[in-house]
């Protein structure tokens, strides 16, 4: 059903933004985004806060009357990776330190970008590529198990001699990528391969895949921190952060995440009310998980 909607959706979205300016697209597709909003509320409650009780104080701001609204609108996005490189929404996402990597791009340097469930992440490689960085997506699974829906998609990337996304079974293909300088975005808070804990304060832990830094620091790449996040309807912020030193991931694991969590945990804590699940669940609060403790998946 979802990909019959989004094959109806797309011929639709993709022609009135051909016609519409930015300002009249975006308040045509609110009201019908606001309703879905509304019944998926009606249908399902308000989603439970998946903030960790304890950690920073807890979620602050005004909780949104509608929580999946956000959602709605940027999903509208995802239809039009190709346009999003027009002047007509030039504004519509703001960034925060991206110069430092594009000039690492432009040096050859291969870059991985360190994300978490954060925000609107299904719109990170769109605006990326949107604003020059070819930056391909690893993901958990094979790629025969790639949508439908997705892969029409694809169709209208930027960039379309690089590849989009590398799952699980591509990762020779991916390591290929950085070799060739490329940009792959890794999320930390994947539950896939092996895990190390790092101390945050106040007694609590965070765990992160290690498939990041292992790849940095075998392949030469640069270990960069990245999260997008709502500002506010229709408009995102993608901020970075400095690069993991390489003496802290020559220096091991629990080094490079120690300092990759703490560029990147203020950022988390700025924007509580859009964190995930999957987030949320990396962090746990107790005093009998050794620091910097590495495992395996059973």
């Amino acid at each position: 059903m979802n990909n019959l909607r989004a094959r109806l959706a797309a011929p639709v979205l993709r022609g009135l933004e051909r016609v519409l300016p930015a300002p009249v697209y975006c308040g045509a597709l609110y009201p019908v985004a606001w309703a879905r909003a509304l019944i998926h509320r009606g249908i399902k409650g308000r989603p439970p806060i998946v903030w960790p009780a304890g950690l920073g104080g807890g979620p602050t701001g005004r909780a949104l009357a509608l929580p999946r609204l956000p959602v709605y609108l940027n999903r509208t996005f995802e239809f039009l990776p190709d346009r999003l490189a027009g002047s007509k929404w030039r504004g519509y996402c703001r960034f925060i330190g991206l110069d430092p990597v594009k000039r690492l791009l432009d040096a050859g340097r291969p870059v991985i970008l360190g994300f978490a469930h954060l925000g609107p992440i299904g719109l990170l490689r769109n605006w990326l590529r949107a604003n020059g960085v070819p930056v391909a997506i690893f993901v958990g699974g094979e790629a025969h198990t790639r949508q439908i829906m997705k892969r029409r998609k694809d169709r209208w990337a930027l960039f379309p001699d690089v590849a989009l996304s590398f799952y699980q079974d591509q990762l020779a293909e991916a390591i290929l990528h950085l070799k060739r300088g490329g940009v792959l975005a890794i999320a930390l808070d994947s539950d896939n391969g092996r895990q190390i804990r790092v101390p945050v304060g106040g007694g609590w832990m965070c765990q992160l895949a290690t498939g990041p830094f292992r790849l940095a620091r075998r392949h030469g790449a640069q270990l960069v921190p990245c999260a997008i996040y709502n500002e506010r309807p229709w408009h995102v912020a993608v901020e970075f952060g400095p690069p993991v030193g390489n003496d802290l991931l020559a220096a091991g694991d629990a080094q490079a995440a120690a300092d990759l969590l703490s560029k990147l945990l203020p950022v988390l804590l700025a924007h509580r009310a859009e964190w995930t699940p999957q987030l949320a669940g990396r962090f746990s609060q107790t005093s009998a998980l050794r620091a910097g403790a590495a495992d395996d998946d059973p």
